[in-house]
């Protein structure tokens, strides 16, 4: 089984009903509020039982995404998946920088493509990385290494 497509799926499911108000002290929920519920559930249970499995198939779509973007024409524009399922997306960075430490930082770099394509560019370049994301604050050495690398040190504040 494909691990991108699966995540995809529960992604797009899990933000499928964010326009609409989801209330989980109801007894009952909606079908639609359900599946929702159901699909971050098994995102955050895949999430923390594959941390490293996640991460490089969220990172590789991300790479995905930005070869497409890169050769495409202007009449031909796409979106990506990752950004439709933003906040999803972030909730399991979070859910994973707080506890699978050693494999978010194992994987520092991809952890930081994928924020990168999630968090919103323009407020990268007038707040620090942490005010936006404070989890990472955690691992300020791999996101110091990861700015350097890729020489963002000048759209982003230091920690």
């Amino acid at each position: 089984m494909d691990i991108t497509k699966l995540l995809l799926i529960l992604l797009e499911l899990a933000t499928s009903t964010d326009k609409q108000p989801v209330e989980t002290t109801a007894a009952i929920l909606t079908p639609s509020a359900d599946v929702c519920h159901t699909a971050r559930h098994a995102l955050s249970l895949i999430a923390t039982s594959r941390p490293p499995a996640v991460i490089t198939a969220l990172s590789k779509e991300v790479a995905r995404y930005n070869s497409v973007a890169q050769h495409q024409t202007i009449q031909h524009s796409t979106s990506s998946p990752l950004l439709k399922c933003r906040t999803e997306v972030l909730r399991i960075m979070e859910l994973l920088s707080e506890k699978e430490y050693t494999n978010v930082a194992d994987l520092m770099i991809p952890v930081g493509d994928i924020l990168v394509h999630c968090l919103d560019a323009s407020l990268l370049k007038h707040k620090s990385l942490s005010e936006i994301f404070p989890p990472i604050t955690r691992y300020a050495f791999f996101v110091i290494t990861f700015v350097n690398f890729y020489g963002l040190y000048t759209s982003m504040h230091y920690l």
